[in-house]
C-alpha cells in the first residue's frame, strides 16, 4: 500500500508501514495456531489414529509454531518504508530506500516522459451445468495501471500500480501538473502529448558516490576493470540457523514417517520433498555471484555458484564484445526493486541456455518493454530495499556500477 501526499511544491509517494503490520498479526496468529496445536498434542487433545509416535508432530509443530512468532517480531523490526518526493521547487525527483540510505536524485532535465500502461489479465474458468451436458465458460478480466517516469536514458522508474482507471489517470494528472514533461498514454486516457523538456541541466550535477563494502572494483592491465560482488558469509549463527531450518522441514517429517510407517503411506514424503526443493531453489537464487570485467576489447560477465553442483551445471561466462554493448540502465520495476541490465544488439546471439542462467530471478516478463525492438537485455545485478545492507549491493551501488560502464566505453546516456 502506498500513501500520496501533496503540498504546494511536493507529491510525496510513501510505501510501506501498514502492510508490515498486516504482515506481523498473520505471521503472530500463525505462530500461535501452531504452538497451540503441538500443546494440544502434548496433552493428549488430539489423537489420531494413524499416528503412533506423536513426538516429531509435537516437535514440528512447536518449532514451526516460534519461527513463525520470531518472523512476525523480525517483520516489524525490519519493516522498510520507501518515498518518492516528486520536488517541483527543486526540479527534482529523490528517492530514499530507508533511513539508512542516502538519496538517489533524478533532475527534471533527466526526464522525457511520464507513462501510463493498462495491462489486462484474463482469467477463462469453465463449468459444467447441472441441468445440461453443455459446459458452460466464464471469462475474466482484472485491469490494472502503472505508472513510470521515462528517463532519456531509456530507463524507466515505477512510481505506482493503480486497480482502476480513473485513480490512476487523477495521480498522473497530478504529476503532470508539476512535470513538464511528455506523456505516453496507453491507458487511452486522453493524457497524451509531447513536450520538449524545458528544465535546464543542474551546473554541478550530483554523482552516484562510491560503491559500499559490497561491491569490490579493481583496475586491471591496460585500464580494464574489474567489478565483483562481495557477500556477506553465513558465519556460525547463520548456518546453524540453516541447518535447524533444514532439520525442521525435512528431518521432522522423515521422522514422523519413519516413526509410524506402517500408518503412514509412502507419499507423506513428497512433503519433506517440496521443502528439498524449494530450499535448493534458495541455494541456486541467493548462492549466486556476479563479477564483470570491463576491457577495451570485450565485457565479460560472470556468474558463479558456490554449490558445486549448481556451478558445474549452471556457471557461465560470456564474454560480449564492446562494439555490440549499446547501453547499460538501472531500471525500477514493480514492487520497487532495482535491477542493473546491459542492453546488447539484437543481432547478437546468445546461447539460450545462457540467457536464462543470467536472467533467472530478474524480471523478465514485464508489462511494457523497456528498450527498443533491436535492443536484447542481459540481466546483471538486482537490489531490494526491504534488504539488509550487508546482504549485497544497495540501490547507490547499481548507479555507480552504471555510471562506471558508461563512462569506460563511452556510451550515449541519451539512447531511448
Amino acid at each position: 500500500m502506498a500513501f500520496w501526499d501533496k503540498t504546494p511544491t511536493e507529491i510525496s509517494i510513501k510505501q510501506g508501514g501498514p502492510a508490515h503490520g498486516c504482515l506481523t498479526v498473520i505471521l503472530f496468529i500463525f505462530g500461535a495456531g501452531m504452538i497451540a496445536a503441538a500443546v494440544a498434542f502434548f496433552l493428549g487433545t488430539i489423537e489420531a489414529e494413524f499416528i503412533k509416535d506423536d513426538t516429531p508432530a509435537i516437535t514440528f509443530f512447536a518449532l514451526f509454531g516460534l519461527i513463525w512468532w520470531s518472523g512476525s517480531v523480525s517483520s516489524r523490526r525490519n519493516a522498510q518504508d520507501s518515498v518518492v518526493v516528486i520536488d517541483s521547487m527543486r526540479r527534482h525527483v529523490r528517492y530514499r530506500a530507508s533511513s539508512e540510505d542516502a538519496d538517489i536524485i533524478i533532475p527534471f532535465a533527466d526526464l522525457s516522459a511520464a507513462i501510463i500502461h493498462e495491462t489486462v489479465k484474463t482469467e477463462t474458468r469453465t463449468g459444467s451445468i447441472r441441468s445440461e451436458s453443455d459446459s458452460s465458460t466464464q471469462v475474466t478480466k482484472t485491469y490494472s495501471y502503472r505508472i513510470y517516469l521515462q528517463k532519456k536514458d531509456g530507463s524507466i522508474f515505477w512510481l505506482y500500480t493503480f486497480n482502476q482507471k480513473n485513480t490512476a489517470l487523477e495521480h498522473l494528472r497530478l504529476i503532470l501538473e508539476r512535470i513538464e514533461i511528455s506523456c505516453i498514454d496507453e491507458a487511452g486516457g486522453d493524457l497524451a502529448r509531447n513536450f520538449n523538456n524545458p528544465y535546464a541541466s543542474p551546473s554541478a550535477r550530483s554523482s552516484p558516490g562510491k560503491v559500499s563494502d559490497s561491491v569490490v572494483v579493481k583496475e586491471g592491465e591496460e585500464g580494464a576493470i574489474g567489478i565483483n560482488l562481495r557477500h556477506q558469509l553465513y558465519g556460525i549463527r547463520g548456518t546453524v540457523s540453516a541447518l535447524f531450518l533444514l532439520a525442521l522441514f525435512i528431518g521432522c517429517p522423515v521422522w514422523f514417517y519413519f516413526a509410524n510407517k506402517p500408518l503412514i503411506p509412502g507419499w507423506f514424503l513428497a512433503i519433506p520433498g517440496v521443502f528439498l526443493f524449494f530450499a535448493l531453489f534458495t541455494v541456486f537464487i541467493g548462492g549466486r555471484r556476479y563479477s564483470l570485467e570491463c576491457s577495451k576489447e570485450s565485457v565479460a560477465v560472470s556468474i558463479r555458484f558456490w554449490f558445486p553442483l549448481f556451478q558445474l551445471m549452471f556457471g557461465k561466462r560470456i564474454s560480449i564484445p564492446a562494439p555490440v554493448l549499446k547501453a547499460v540502465r538501472v531500471n525500477r520495476y514493480d514492487g520497487g526493486n532495482f535491477h542493473l541490465e546491459i542492453s546488447i544488439d539484437k543481432g547478437y546471439k546468445l546461447p539460450r541456455f545462457t540467457g536464462a542462467s543470467f536472467n533467472t530471478g530478474s524480471v523478465r516478463m514485464l508489462p511494457r518493454p523497456v528498450v527498443s525492438d533491436d535492443l536484447r537485455p542481459v540481466g546483471l545485478w538486482s537490489a531490494y530495499p526491504i534488504a539488509k545492507r550487508s546482504k549485497g549491493p544497495r540501490i547507490n551501488d547499481l548507479y555507480v556500477i552504471e555510471e562506471m560502464i558508461q563512462n569506460f566505453y563511452g556510451l550515449d546516456v541519451t539512447l531511448a
